[in-house]
């Protein structure tokens, strides 16, 4: 009987087709990535201008990455979103775990304001300047119905000038609530110069005439607004509650408004704030020519800085049969022809 040999295959030869595989798999499409991502980090160009480039308040890290590409500074907006997600403390490649514990990364840190930026630039040192350098102009957001003592805290974090500087010059009231930029490099004076030519600005002459119309001086109108600014939560009822508060004012009523309380008050130590939340007996019968429960009248000065809704508001109130309201816990607003029905909303609402 004639015996068959079979040939047995070369180990060596499985283990080269699974090399040769593993190849094509996996380091090709490596070096393809990483020369892609070497090439989207470079400068656009060996030569070039310096361009101005701002960032919006809360602008996402895509729509930078979409205008720098457009700008021509760039070459991919994707690497620089990636690059600036996960250029973090504590993040490391062999490390995928890591990925997720991210924090303090480079789109965290990026400031909003005027840059110069040029396209010789790669792009570590772009992201750099944009999280790092100092912003030729810087975005200030000023909201309506805070007191100057909060714009003060807020513009000293961002400009070369103290509190109390600020505070020297500003005039309570004429501070207008608005996103502004600045200089950098800004004075106080500068800024509160800027900030009261916007009101004047904004309240039109034809919105003073009409102030005027309503037995009003620019001062009481600027007071009562601010009133209204506190007092409203949307522009819907703005009108209503200054027409209230007219009809209070002609009638010789007291205008019990509580935020007037909260401004005589002052900081808030417990709660942090210029403006206690809850108000006990004892704070309502504050001695102070700003407290309107046991004061006639307007108080002496605004309370805030109002926007511009509150201002129409006073200059183009809604007269209404009104003379109370108050907010529930949700913050919609319950209106009283008489003291009973306040009293009774109190009771439903409160």
């Amino acid at each position: 009987m004639q015996t068959k040999w079979i040939r047995a295959k070369p180990l060596f030869s499985k283990i080269w087709f699974f090399l040769v595989f593993l190849f094509l798999l996996v380091v090709i499409p490596l070096i393809v990535v990483s020369a892609w991502f070497n090439w989207a980090t470079a400068p656009v160009s060996k030569e070039g201008e310096e361009k101005i480039f701002v960032i919006e308040l809360n602008e996402g890290v895509s729509s930078i990455g979409e205008r720098l590409k457009k700008e021509g500074l760039i070459r991919d907006e994707l690497v620089f979103s990636f690059y600036t997600r996960f250029s973090c403390e504590g993040v490391s490649l062999f490390d995928p775990l890591s990925l997720l514990k991210r924090q303090n990364c480079l789109s965290e840190k990026i400031q909003a304001g005027t840059f110069k930026l040029s396209p010789t630039d790669d792009l570590a040192t772009l992201a750099g300047k944009l999280t790092e350098g100092k912003p030729l102009d810087t975005w200030a957001k000023i909201l309506e119905g805070t007191r100057v003592e909060e714009i003060a805290k807020t513009l000293a974090e961002k400009f070369p000038f103290s509190q109390e500087e600020f505070l020297a010059l500003a005039q309570e009231g004429y501070m207008f609530p608005d996103t502004y930029l600045f200089k950098t490099e800004s004075t106080a004076k500068e800024i509160v110069t800027k900030m009261r030519e916007t009101f004047d600005l904004k309240f039109t002459q034809e919105l003073k005439d009409k102030a005027a119309a309503q037995n009003l001086t620019l001062e009481e109108a600027v007071i009562l607004a601010s009133l209204v600014e506190r007092e409203t939560r949307s522009d819907d009822e703005r009108p209503v509650i200054a027409g209230i508060l007219l009809k209070r004012l002609r009638e010789g009523w007291r205008l019990e408004v509580d935020a007037t309380i909260q401004y005589a008050l002052g900081y808030d130590e417990i709660g942090k704030t210029w403006w206690k939340k809850s108000l006990t007996t004892e704070d309502l019968a504050v001695i102070s020519p700003y407290n309107t429960r046991t004061h006639s009248g307007l108080p002496p000065g605004p309370i805030c800085n109002p926007g511009l809704s509150a201002l129409k508001a006073v200059a183009e109130p809604v007269e209404s049969e009104y003379y109370f309201y108050l907010h529930d816990k949700e913050g919609k607003v319950h209106y009283g022809r008489t003291l009973q029905e306040h009293n009774a909303n109190k009771a439903k609402y409160l």
